[in-house]
């Protein structure tokens, strides 16, 4: 049910509450907040950590939105995965071969328009970008949310306390969901092919859009509904729930495989990385780089780091990975949800969006961000909220406040996902 749907039926008038200018209006508010706010905090407002020379956080205006690992695309945006990322690489260093290509090859075409300026090239493709997010999310709750709740769920993402991603940094998240919502959109709108090839994007932009393309395979089963159950005697049922499932195959349609084409993205960057350094999975071996520490193993699986930092390292560093490890929690906690609400399709990609990280991630840190991703379980948000007065005052004028805070705290450098 879409909410003109809604509206149409209630006899009420379509305000501009129900129309695509009220996520713009949300976006454009928040955004100037959050400017002045990074801005002011960054230049006025004591760092985490003393500088100790340029950086590219030195910009006039729009520095402060410059943090950690916008050095690292603002650097392939101009120089590319060159000769001396390789050397870092082989020399077991931190290399920018970490970083997927698609957000940096993006920020260097807008350096065309900005006079070759790649820092503020980075802040205009992620504004543009959150704003896209904001309106794909928006066309998306239209199909499956009353228009209550679909305001309610689009005011969860844009006042998520980690949605400073979506208005400013050099980060690829923006592009990343962006690229993610087109692919579902197009797919619910019967466009495998298209839709495979935003995922194809999306996959090439950061590892969990792998996610992304499962989804897509997830969906279209259960649109077809492909996943059927075999026939079982009223005195025989199947013993266990999962028992008696089989993939009829005779309700997909060929172009349903076009979806598939979204792996293509993260094969070709495999691809890339083999031809340059003899590694097709480069982007994870240098994950394990002093610096990062970050491979795989047992350790990052039971989280060694997270209770190492929580336990006996800075409180207020601890303090940052509590948080976004509850927030990773209450989001798995809403997957069986999505699952009943949205369909498996949705479930399972919100399953290996989280899931992803959770494998590779030994404390916990950068899921506050990861979790823009899961979108679905902002939407069921919406929806458990959107008939609850005071809860959703609570939850989103909570929400807000942590946004200001952490949006202030990144401006001043320090270190939050």
């Amino acid at each position: 049910m879409t909410s003109t749907d809604t509206t149409a039926r209630s006899g009420a008038p379509p305000t501009w509450r129900d129309s695509w200018r009220f996520p713009v209006f949300v976006f454009l508010g928040v955004l100037a907040v959050l400017l002045v706010v990074v801005q002011v905090s960054h230049d006025h407002l004591s760092p985490e950590h003393p500088r100790t020379g340029p950086d590219i956080s030195d910009a006039a205006f729009y520095g402060g939105w410059m943090q950690y690992d916008t050095g690292w695309y603002v650097y392939l945006a101009e120089h590319g995965y060159d000769r001396h990322q390789v050397d870092l690489f082989k020399a077991g260093d931190m290399s920018a071969v970490a970083y997927f290509p698609v957000y940096p090859l993006t920020v260097h075409e807008v350096m065309r328009v900005v006079n070759d300026d790649p820092v503020l090239a980075a802040e205009l493709t992620t504004i543009v970008c959150g704003l896209g997010v904001m309106l794909l999310f928006w066309l998306w709750c239209g199909r499956h949310l009353s228009a209550r709740a679909r305001r309610t769920a689009l005011l969860l993402v844009a006042l998520y306390p980690y949605a400073w991603f979506l208005y400013g940094s050099g980060y690829g998240d923006a592009l990343f969901i962006t690229l993610t919502m087109a692919a579902m959109l197009l797919l619910e709108r019967d466009r495998p092919v298209l839709a495979g090839v935003a995922g194809a994007f999306a996959s090439a932009s950061r590892l969990i859009g792998v996610g992304t393309v499962i989804g897509l395979v997830a969906i279209t089963l259960q649109r077809r509904n492909a996943i059927v159950r075999t026939d079982h005697a009223e005195d025989d049922p199947p013993r266990h729930w999962w028992s008696g499932w089989r993939l009829d195959r005779s309700r997909l349609r060929g172009r349903d495989a076009g979806v598939l084409l979204g792996f293509a993205g993260v094969a070709s960057y495999c691809v890339f990385l083999w031809a340059r350094t003899g590694d097709f999975l480069a982007w994870n071996t240098v994950q394990s780089a002093p610096g990062w520490n970050q491979g795989t193993g047992p350790k990052t699986w039971i989280k060694y780091s997270f209770f190492a930092e929580v336990l006996r390292g800075s409180p207020g560093y601890g303090v940052r990975l509590v948080l976004q490890a509850l927030l990773c929690l209450a989001f798995l906690i809403a997957i069986p949800f999505v699952f009943k609400r949205f369909g498996y399709g949705y479930a399972v990609y919100t399953t290996v969006i989280l899931a992803i990280p959770l494998i590779g991630s030994s404390s916990f840190m950068g899921f506050g961000r990861y979790l823009l991703a899961a979108f679905p379980v902002f939407a069921l948000g919406g929806e458990a909220l959107a008939e609850r007065t005071s809860p959703r005052r609570v939850v989103l004028g909570t929400s807000a406040l942590g946004l200001l805070v952490l949006a202030s705290f990144f401006g001043r450098g320090f270190y939050l996902s």
